[in-house]
């Protein structure tokens, strides 16, 4: 059998002038040392390093999801994805090859984490976003996003003021170096609607092409609030959305002061719809925040209500050691679902309500269709599948804080 061995490196941790690619390197190697010995101290890290890089490789390959804590998954995702981070230009500096090795072992180990995640088993600290702007500069974020403009028609609305979208891309370029956040892992687009393409349907375009997890729009933009709350075009998208989550932001929502800690509501019923909105949630939370699972149903006239459906979410939340609980809770007499769910929200006083744009009805009545006409089911699962339901249409007619809606 043939035994890799690994040059000695040049002593890194002695040199007076580092590269920010070789101190990211040194960083997330001694993350990852620390998960398997947490009181590692410097001069343990700096034998290690210097005299035993196959022992450090080794103990590298030997991680696996179930080692990685929430917080440790974060810290390493976001040294990686640092713009500054090359484990090339580390090599040549310690003029050994140990930082690519470790490189390609931390690749494939966030590998398995994202498919840890796509199980429900984790957090997912590389979310994209796509945010949709019109120069009303109320849906500035972090994170990596590909910001979009795309101008109506002038015609369209003589009404609006007109801000040109050379001067939006310029102020969010500025507002991004102002917040520090690496050029590699920010998207600015400006576009001129088409006559033949709407302003939502050139957004889910550029969301597609972009591959984005979430399409971020304000409830309303430069035109001002509506009657009904949620203007025409953020309506649209959630209209024709098939795939992407669709964040609706109002103009004054709780998480719009910076907090350590936020609370995010998932409602959900027996459709299948409600295991997409976890999962949508879990690629948002951070580990500090505190997550809610909320059921509301009818008080059966005969019998008791089933929990059996719900013991899944319980299962979730212990399997991913979050701050976390599922509340399964009556319909009071002289209330509905929509007001029981926003008297939940104020109480825990949630920063994020994610819920499905159909549910559990859809599909009852897409099945009742297919039992009685096959041919037509499909038409009319498509139909169906566009509509938003009355709970969604409640939630959009008065936010009271940041809405995520999972087709």
């Amino acid at each position: 059998m043939k035994v890799l061995v690994l040059e000695k490196m040049r002593d890194v941790l002695t040199l007076k002038k580092v590269s920010p690619a070789l101190q990211l390197c040194i960083q997330s190697t001694r993350l990852i040392l620390n998960i398997k010995e947490p009181e590692l101290t410097d001069e343990t890290f700096r034998s290690q390093l210097l005299d035993r890089p196959d022992e450090v490789l080794a103990q590298f390959k030997s991680l696996g999801p179930e080692d990685i804590s929430h917080w440790s998954y974060e810290q390493l995702s976001c040294l990686m994805e640092d713009a500054d981070y090359d484990p090339a230009v580390a090599a040549r500096e310690s003029e050994s090859g140990l930082f690519l090795d470790l490189h390609g072992a931390l690749t494939e180990l966030r590998s398995k984490m994202e498919q840890q995640h796509q199980d429900n088993k984790c957090f997912n600290p590389t979310t994209t976003f796509l945010i949709g702007v019109d120069g009303s500069l109320r849906l500035r974020r972090q994170g990596r996003l590909a910001i979009v403009n795309v101008d109506e028609e002038f015609a369209a609305s003589r009404q609006m003021p007109q801000i040109s979208g050379e001067f939006i891309s310029d102020e969010y370029k500025a507002h991004c170096k102002y917040l520090q956040l690496p050029s590699k892992r920010v998207t600015i687009l400006c576009e001129e609607s088409g006559a033949t393409h709407s302003v939502a349907q050139q957004l889910l375009h550029i969301a597609e092409q972009e591959r984005v997890d979430f399409i971020i729009l304000g409830a309303h933009g430069k035109g001002g609030p509506a009657v009904d709350q949620v203007r025409h075009i953020p309506r649209e998208v959630l209209l024709g959305t098939t795939l992407i989550p669709i964040i609706v932001v109002p103009p004054t929502p709780v998480n719009s002061v910076v907090s350590q800690q936020y609370v995010f509501v998932v409602a959900v019923d027996k459709s299948e719809i409600a295991a997409r909105c976890l999962n949508a949630t879990l690629k948002l939370m951070r580990p500090t925040d505190i997550l809610r699972v909320v059921h509301f149903y009818e008080i059966p006239k005969v019998g008791e209500f089933d929990m059996q459906p719900f013991n899944w979410y319980t299962d979730i939340i212990d399997g991913t050691q979050i701050d976390g609980q599922v509340d399964v809770k009556p319909i009071e007499p002289t209330s509905t679902i929509a007001e029981s769910l926003q008297d939940y929200l104020s109480v825990h006083r949630a920063a994020y309500l994610v819920l499905g744009l159909n549910g559990e009805g859809a599909e009852k009545r897409a099945q009742s269709s297919k039992n009685d006409d096959p041919e037509h089911n499909q038409d009319f699962s498509d139909e169906d599948s566009q509509r938003i339901g009355r709970l969604t249409s409640s939630m959009l007619f008065s936010p009271r804080c940041v809405l995520c809606l999972c087709p």
